[in-house]
């Protein structure tokens, strides 16, 4: 059975803790790594091949923390626990398609324009 990598960092301590022998009731899931603060989150989620992220969030952060992370690991899964861990919010990329259909060399030149628009501004 292959295991899911999870990598706790932002957490208080008890959180953590508690976090940490939850999921290791889990046979499928292995927390690999709760020493993580935000100056060496990125090296460990490269060292540990990591799945997973369970991270803190508090009121005053937004996902836009969380948007460098999900382009150098396309794959990973943040979960962003709130306050004291009773609620969680996910973080993931997933790609999707917009259909065109026909589509003239304008409108291909077009649809390129718009969508590099939307992502750089």
């Amino acid at each position: 059975m292959e295991r899911v990598r999870v990598v706790l960092a932002g957490l208080p301590r008890m959180l953590a803790e508690i976090v940490r022998r939850v999921l290791g009731e889990a046979p499928d899931l292995e927390v690999i790594d709760m020493s993580v603060n935000s100056d060496n989150l990125a090296d460990s989620l490269e060292y540990h091949e990591a799945d997973v992220l369970v991270t803190g969030l508090r009121p005053d952060q937004s996902i836009d923390q969380f948007a460098s992370l999900l382009r150098a690991h396309p794959s990973l899964r943040i979960f962003a626990l709130e306050g004291d861990g009773r609620r969680a919010v996910l973080y993931e990329l997933q790609p999707h398609t917009v259909p065109l259909g026909d589509v003239s060399p304008e409108g291909l030149i077009d649809a390129i324009r718009s969508t590099a628009r939307v992502r750089n501004g």
